[in-house]
């Protein structure tokens, strides 16, 4: 059982630095952060760096199903999570994983309590210290057993100390008013259950409203807000064989206001019903190789994939992931027609809001804009404050939940082409490559549920997408066909090969990765993208279920 270290408290209040404005739990968050870092930076194994984040969070959701509420939940809660690194900056006790090894999370009162939560964040200091201590003899132990490591940056680095400070938002703010989304989301939930295909719906209306605070013992103090209001509407067939298919549409706004009107939600849903019963009676496919368009929708999802985690620099660290492209900095990787970028400080595209902003992140970095793709050719990557070689700060994209650290991730992802096509130009493309091939049909992919990645040097180095709605497309001017049973694999270097041609329209998908460090919101801008070469799996039984015995009521 680990031993937990009393450490002696210094009597001596010391001083830390403030931003211009602060409520009151950083102050006293930093009162006592500093405190204790006094005594424990002389330790005989000693405390380099200390930070502090706390969440303070109130989120209300109301789910329904089949025109009644099925949920209606609302919860507060206060969160504080500290990351504690000892040893110094070349070799500390986070080395090999990055910032998810030693996170201390605790709950702190809903009120600024002083007392309590001097006692709480002193608790969560000496746990902390006995596990960093742990964990970095353990780490000193395995440099001495493994091969000697390539990447020889070291494990944190020196980044400026920032101060911000956002006034206090309320709830009430976001204009969620309970009565009125009761009655539309019943009256959504309605319209999917009058069709007698589907077999279940789910609607789901909720507000995160979070007040976000940082602070370290390098200087930053950092409070900000983050607010969200997002929708999700889905429904469930099966077909005659037992397959279960789903759909879905989702809107995402940071007030209820930026959602669309009711009607227009109306109108989606009943669209979102034909196409589940359209799916229910739609053909199975088979495996496919071949010419594939792609949506923009799934193009971001696409990209996301099987190019953004493997920019993500914190992967690099470790000898155990793949690095498809850290040598590759300054190559050719892509068509140059195509450039890519991340950008958290943007909140709209041409008008669309992004779910993957924010002003800094959670490791009190300012986010930054980082052209990763310049005219195909590789520049940069996105960076935690985990260095890798060549790369020896963070550009403000280290993201985590709470209770987990954070790593390097992705934000606002935007794929542009200096040389689009025109919608009719890119079908026309399409069908022009099926010819060519001799094929009588290709397939054009509308949405998909999501993806994952693998990029550990120990598994194969691949990319799955889920589709939902595909269309077999005819070159002979049949119309097209909705088709079902497929996933989409790939390697990345395959894949980075393929793209044909890009339209001059964008899509926007907002959405929420999970990634390493737990689930943060993300956003990808792209264009439909022509592939010349997409493998298409068949997904057997796995989305199968015993047909249903009894009729439905």
């Amino acid at each position: 059982m680990r031993k937990i270290l009393l450490i002696a408290l210094a009597f001596i209040v010391l001083s830390s630095p403030k931003a211009t404005s602060q409520d009151k739990i950083t102050e006293i968050l930093q009162k006592e952060m500093m405190r204790n870092f006094e005594v424990m930076k002389n330790l005989e194994v000693p405390v380099y760096y200390i930070s502090i984040r706390v969440e303070e969070q109130e989120n209300q959701g109301i789910i329904s199903r089949y025109g009644a509420i099925l949920s209606n939940f609302n919860r507060k809660q206060r969160q504080m999570a500290i990351t504690m690194r000892v040893g110094d900056r070349n070799f500390d006790n986070m080395h090999y994983s990055g910032n998810m090894r030693n996170i201390t999370q605790i709950t702190l009162p809903n009120t600024d309590v002083e007392e309590e939560i001097k006692l709480s964040l002193w608790r969560a200091l000496q746990q902390a210290y006995s596990k960093a201590k742990d964990d970095l003899e353990s780490n000193q132990t395995q440099r001495t057993t493994r091969p000697e490591e390539e990447d020889k940056s070291p494990d944190f680095s020196i980044e400026k100390a920032s101060q911000y400070y956002e006034k206090l938002m309320k709830f009430s703010d976001l204009g969620f008013n309970e009565k009125e989304i009761i009655e539309k989301n019943n009256a959504l939930s309605k319209i999917l259950d009058e069709n007698r295909d589907v077999l279940t719906n789910n609607v789901y209306m909720g507000a995160v409203l979070s007040r976000q605070y940082f602070i370290d013992t390098d200087g930053a103090s950092i409070t900000q807000n983050d607010a969200s209001v997002r929708v999700s509407v889905s429904g469930m067939v099966m077909a005659e064989d037992g397959m279960v298919l789903q759909d879905y549409t989702s809107y995402f706004g940071r007030s209820v206001k930026d959602l669309p009107s009711f009607d227009i939600m109306k109108a989606d849903i009943a669209k979102l019903s034909n196409n589940l019963s359209a799916l229910k009676a739609s053909p199975k496919i088979d495996s496919y190789t071949g010419p594939v368009l792609l949506s923009g929708e799934v193009s971001g999802v696409f990209f996301h994939e099987f190019f953004g985690h493997r920019v993500e620099g914190a992967r690099m660290k470790s000898g155990f992931d793949a690095q498809t492209l850290k040598k590759k900095i300054g190559e050719t990787v892509l068509p140059e027609r195509l450039s890519v970028r991340f950008d958290p400080t943007i909140s709209k595209y041409k008008n669309y809001l992004l779910s993957g902003d924010y002003k800094y992140d959670d490791e009190g970095v300012k986010g930054q804009r980082v052209d990763v793709i310049e005219n195909g050719v590789l520049k940069n990557f996105l960076m935690s404050r985990i260095p890798i070689e060549g790369f020896p700060n963070s550009n403000g994209h280290g993201r985590g939940n709470l209770g987990i650290g954070a790593e390097a991730r992705q934000s606002n992802m935007i794929i542009e082409s200096s040389n689009p096509l025109s919608t009719e130009e890119l079908n026309k493309l399409f069908i022009d490559e099926l010819k060519k091939r001799n094929l009588k049909f290709g397939y054009r992919i509308d949405k998909v549920s999501g993806g994952l990645t693998m990029t550990s040097a120990a598994a194969a180095n691949v990319f799955y997408l889920q589709p939902l709605i595909v269309y077999r497309v005819y070159t002979d001017g049949q119309p097209d066909e909705l088709v079902r049973g497929i996933n989409i694999v790939g390697t990345p270097l395959a894949a980075f090969s393929q793209i044909m041609a890009e339209s001059d329209d964008h899509k926007i998908f907002n959405g929420t990765c999970g990634a390493l460090s737990g689930g943060v919101s993300v956003s990808a801008v792209a264009p439909s993208m022509l592939v010349k070469e997409l493998e298409f799996q068949k997904t057997g039984d796995t989305q199968k279920a015993d047909p249903y015995i009894l009729e439905r009521p």
